[in-house]
C-alpha cells in the first residue's frame, strides 16, 4: 500500500500517485478523509476498496490498480471504446463497464494495464475522433472492422 506521509494526512498531497495520473479526482479532501479514516491513510491496493472512496469509479480504481500497484487492471476511457468498436472487439458497446467486461474474457490479465494504455496511445496518433482516423499508416489494418470502410471514404 501507498502511505500519505505527514500528520496532517487529510490535507497532504498522495506526491506518488499525482505524479502518474496528474487528472484522477483523487486528491479533493472527501477521498483523503476517507482514506485516514478508513483506511489508516494508505491507499487501498484492492479494487472494492478503492471504489469505497468518494469520487473513485471502476476507470481511476483500475488505473490505479495497474499503474500503482501493477496488478491486473483494463481502463476504457474514451478512446479504448472508441478503438475496441472500430477494430471490432465489441459490438456497438459504449457502456465502459460492459467493454471492459468484454476485455476481461480475451485480454490475458497481467497485459490488461498496457493494452488500455497501447490504446490511448493508437486512439491519439491514429485511431483518432475527431478526424478521419489515419487508416492508411495502422498497424492493426489487417484485423480492423472498420479499415476496409473508413479507406473507401478516403478514396471518394
Amino acid at each position: 500500500m501507498l502511505a500519505f506521509h505527514g500528520k496532517k494526512t487529510a490535507e497532504t498531497q498522495p506526491i506518488s500517485i499525482k505524479k502518474r495520473q496528474p487528472e484522477l479526482p483523487f486528491f479533493y479532501s472527501q477521498p483523503r478523509n476517507s482514506m485516514r479514516d478508513e483506511f489508516g491513510s494508505k491507499v487501498p491496493d484492492n479494487f472494492e476498496d478503492l471504489l469505497k472512496l468518494p469520487g473513485v469509479g471502476r476507470k481511476s480504481a483500475n488505473l490505479i490498480m495497474g499503474d500503482v500497484f501493477g496488478k491486473p487492471a483494463i481502463v476504457t476511457d474514451t478512446h479504448c471504446i472508441r478503438l475496441c468498436n472500430r477494430i471490432g472487439l465489441v459490438d456497438n458497446e459504449k457502456n465502459p463497464k460492459k467493454v471492459e467486461m468484454a476485455l476481461w474474457k480475451i485480454i490475458p490479465p497481467e497485459e490488461g494495464s498496457d493494452f488500455c494504455h497501447r490504446l490511448v496511445y493508437h486512439g491519439r496518433e491514429v485511431c483518432t475522433a475527431r478526424t478521419t482516423p489515419y487508416c492508411e499508416k495502422c498497424c492493426l489494418a489487417d484485423v480492423c472492422k472498420s479499415y476496409a470502410s473508413y479507406m473507401k471514404e478516403k478514396k471518394q
